[in-house]
């Protein structure tokens, strides 16, 4: 699943991220040039194809959308409900441009286009009451966050409204954690070549409910597709969590399939776009331990995607003489050893391995 998380990067540095990450991909025969055109407007142009430049037959058009400093604010810890971004195709209107890219920033969980306000009940937040229908919103948010891949293969509502409205969410990586008895694990997973990888998503625009924060006109929302994460996938996942995030390869034909405004619905994006076992996407993914710290709502700053070591004891420690209550225990502990049992080696055997839980058979 996707349920946290990071993209710290400045708002400011983002069309040339994308025109690093995205147009500019290192595997591409193409060299891409951005200039901005005003605020929201940014032109990125194929600086390698001399017929482009004279005639705009290769040209990009990149659309900031309802985005500033007070919609959207950087971070390493983006649970759902939070304002994140979003980036999909327009249809392009205009035969100056090849493509109209988008980047909005959205709520992380889906809210469907067909839902209507009902209750204007607000969340109160350190004792004062937020915007009205929060409360209804997050109860939707709260729920829709990630979408299923096997899901979309049905016509369930919520997922049936948002088919056709694909986008994709830039991220630095995301995290997950291992449970291990009381203890949990959390670990980053980010691509060791690129500073952004992008998931698969579905986008809404609910025309029923305004942002306040942005005075648009309908409120943005998003859900990430995952999958089933199996020991047979080209990078196996698995050992992390049963289901991962599905990511796509930008400039590839899975990516323009997916993000193409014109294109339909098809099952046959489950087996292109959404590919689960050889997606060359996850080519360069890796993973490392973080800090406990992410799973705290409110924690914020860049060393929660920084690998992290657990202190070790001092030298000093090993050396100081055992308390009395210590003492104790190691008496009761040599009168009352037992003999391993079929149980007892299993349950070493179990916890050697690292699994998640240990359970004894009924």
């Amino acid at each position: 699943m996707c349920g946290r998380y990071a993209l710290g990067i400045n708002i400011n540095e983002l069309p040339q991220q994308f025109n690093e990450t995205v147009l500019n991909r290192s595997n591409t025969n193409v060299q891409y040039s951005i200039k901005q055109l005003s605020d929201t407007n940014y032109e990125a142009v194929d600086e390698s194809n001399d017929e482009a430049t004279s005639n705009h037959a290769n040209r990009i058009e990149i659309m900031i959308l309802n985005l500033s400093n007070q919609t959207f604010q950087s971070s390493y810890n983006i649970p759902p409900t939070r304002t994140a971004l979003i980036i999909y195709q327009a249809k392009n209107s205009d035969a100056t441009f090849k493509n109209r890219y988008v980047i909005e920033s959205s709520t992380f969980g889906l809210v469907p286009s067909w839902a209507k306000p009902k209750d204007p009940t607000p969340i109160e937040r350190k004792g004062k009451p937020g915007p009205r229908y929060s409360r209804e919103l997050q109860k939707y948010q709260g729920k829709h966050f990630n979408c299923r891949k096997e899901s979309l293969a049905n016509k369930t509502p919520v997922w049936n409204s948002a088919k056709r409205t694909r986008c994709v969410v830039p991220i630095q990586g995301y995290f997950e954690w291992i449970k291990s008895g009381k203890n949990k694990t959390p670990y980053f997973v980010h691509s060791s070549k690129a500073p952004l990888i992008y998931l698969a998503a579905l986008y809404s625009h609910n025309p029923n409910y305004s942002n306040s924060d942005s005075h648009a006109k309908y409120l943005s929302s998003f859900t990430i597709i995952t999958g089933p994460a199996t020991k047979e996938d080209s990078k196996d996942l698995s050992w992390l969590h049963p289901r991962k995030p599905l990511m796509l390869m930008p400039s590839t034909n899975e990516w323009h399939e997916w993000l193409d405004p014109e294109k339909d619905w098809s099952d046959s994006l489950l087996d292109t776009s959404l590919n689960t076992i050889d997606n060359k996407a996850y080519m360069n993914i890796e993973y490392h331990t973080v800090s406990s710290d992410v799973g705290k709502p409110f924690a914020e700053g860049k060393y929660l995607v920084e690998k992290y070591t657990k202190p070790q004891k001092s030298i000093s420690q090993f050396f100081k003489p055992a308390t009395k209550r210590q003492l104790q225990d190691n008496d009761e502990n040599k009168q009352e050893k037992k003999p391993k049992t079929e149980e007892n080696i299993d349950v070493a055997i179990n916890a050697n391995e690292g699994n998640v839980e240990i359970k004894r058979e009924p």
